[in-house]
């Protein structure tokens, strides 16, 4: 959930909703949001907002308190009049707890209210939400309301509620087919919601499986888009870029897709991380752009210049807590680090045509990367903050280093050669093992669950694979 800090401990996010407009000019909306949360930003959720519960055991219950809805006018927050009516309630396991008028400034305390009830300027509606599971599974259910701002037209906003039981994790390797075949899954991320998501390049969609192997896909509204790299916002969303449809989507947990078109045509979007300021930074890889997106749809672009360089050699991006993004140039055979807006600054890697291609920031707070030139000798990278890059070979014979991520205190990624492909783990002094994958199974993208256990695509296998760890290790590689 997005987070926002007040003094006195009070806090409170605008959520709003589609403006209603009473006259030319009086502008009303409502608004909703969560009290006592900790995120420095305000974010758009265009009439809902996502609830979601920590895992909760068969017989237990979880309660997330402090949801509030209230009306605000002319750009203010919760300095406006209006009615909240219930058009939908919640459903077993879950249900609403302690319904209460409060006001904006005053906790989550309030007087106990039922419903439809009318909301004054500096009161919230305050409202409670319980989890309470019987059985085992993955649930979803939606709270709806009426709200009407005063001499205005009225609006609904749905409470999206998400929560499941723990799942039994395997002792094993598990894939899990798309069923759509031949779906070409590709980019891969763990959602607010505690589930995977991931890109379904060659049939344009966006998967989603549970820690229990359950998928389920969700048709992108532009034909042939070719969904590229994915990566869950401070909103509480997914976002996805759209390398053929020229867009950047954005997804909920309950599967609702909306489309923001780019300034330029044929940019071809590519990778896409959530960045330390709260946007969504992205590679247009035909312009050699670095691009972002705000939760609220708003862009920008900053353009590489450097001698050199060659258009569609943004391969990997990765966030930085400073607010930098560094991403890797794999025709230019370097690293790449953008400040402020627009200031780059690119680094040589020592040795030569290995082409840089996934990168993740390490937990020593160095950038991780991998060497991908096709049958070459593949390494894994590191790059300081100050740009000084060390590799570390990981095999003499031909190969070919592909996705890493960060986990567990090290570093986690995926390779092959001629005949086999696997997972490998390094430690930061570039200690390394691995361990096999099936015959004809290839990680094309790495993510960590929820579960703890890395999860991986194979783009050829339109499969979803797990590992439970630790990885169980065959053979150690000394440098």
């Amino acid at each position: 959930m997005k987070r926002l800090l007040v003094s006195l401990g009070v806090l409170f996010v605008t959520m709003g909703g589609r403006e209603a407009f009473a006259a030319p000019a009086l502008t009303a909306r409502p608004q909703s949001g969560v009290v006592a949360l900790t995120f420095p930003d305000l974010v758009a959720s265009a009439g809902a907002f996502t609830v979601v519960f920590p895992t909760t055991a068969v017989g237990a219950t979880s309660t997330q308190p402090c949801y509030y809805n209230c009306f605000g006018i002319n750009g203010g927050s919760c300095n406006y009049s209006g009615t909240v009516a219930l058009t939908k309630a919640a459903t077993p396991p879950f249900r609403t707890l302690n319904v209460r008028k409060g006001t904006a400034n005053g906790g989550c305390t309030g007087t106990a209210v039922n419903l439809p009830a009318t909301i004054q300027a500096g009161e919230v509606l305050l409202t409670d939400f319980v989890f309470a599971p019987t059985a085992s599974g993955t649930f979803q259910d939606t709270v709806v309301y009426t709200v009407t701002p005063t001499n205005a037209a009225a609006d609904t906003f749905s409470w999206l509620l998400s929560g499941s039981t723990p799942t039994t994790a395997p002792t094993s390797m598990s894939k899990y087919s798309t069923p759509t075949a031949a779906a070409g899954p590709s980019s891969l991320t763990l959602g607010p919601d505690g589930n995977l998501w991931f890109t379904e390049s060659l049939v344009n969609k966006i998967g989603r499986v549970t820690p229990a192997g359950v998928i389920t896909e969700f048709t992108i509204p532009t034909p042939n888009a070719f969904p590229g790299g994915i990566t869950a916002g401070v909103d509480g969303n997914l976002w996805f870029t759209e390398s053929d449809g020229n867009k950047i989507g954005r997804i909920t947990p309950a599967g609702v897709i909306t489309e923001f078109p780019l300034n330029i045509l044929g940019a071809l979007p590519g990778p896409i991380v959530s960045g330390a300021d709260g946007a969504l930074w992205f590679a247009e890889a035909q312009y050699n752009n670095i691009a972002s997106i705000s939760p609220f749809g708003q862009l920008a672009e900053y353009h590489l210049t450097a001698s050199n360089n060659q258009a569609g050699a943004m391969f990997g991006l990765a966030a930085a807590p400073d607010g930098a993004i560094w991403f890797t140039q794999n025709h230019a055979n370097r690293i790449g680090r953008m400040v402020g807006n627009g200031e780059f600054t690119e680094f040589n890697l020592p040795s030569a045509d290995l082409q840089p291609a996934g990168i993740t920031l390490g937990p020593d707070g160095n950038f991780w990367f991998t060497e991908s030139k096709l049958n070459g000798n593949a390494r894994i990278g590191r790059i300081t903050p100050n740009g000084v890059v060390t590799e570390f070979p990981i095999t003499t014979a031909a190969s070919t280093a592909i996705a890493i991520v960060s986990g567990g205190g090290a570093l986690w990624f995926s390779w092959s050669t001629s005949s086999a492909s696997k997972i490998g783990h390094m430690t930061t002094n570039g200690a390394m093992t691995h361990t096999d994958l099936p015959s004809g199974v290839t990680a094309f993208a790495l993510a960590f669950g929820a579960d703890g256990a890395l999860w991986f695509t194979d783009f050829n296998g339109s499969t979803i694979g797990r590992i439970p760890l630790p990885v169980p290790r065959r053979r150690t590689v000394k440098r």
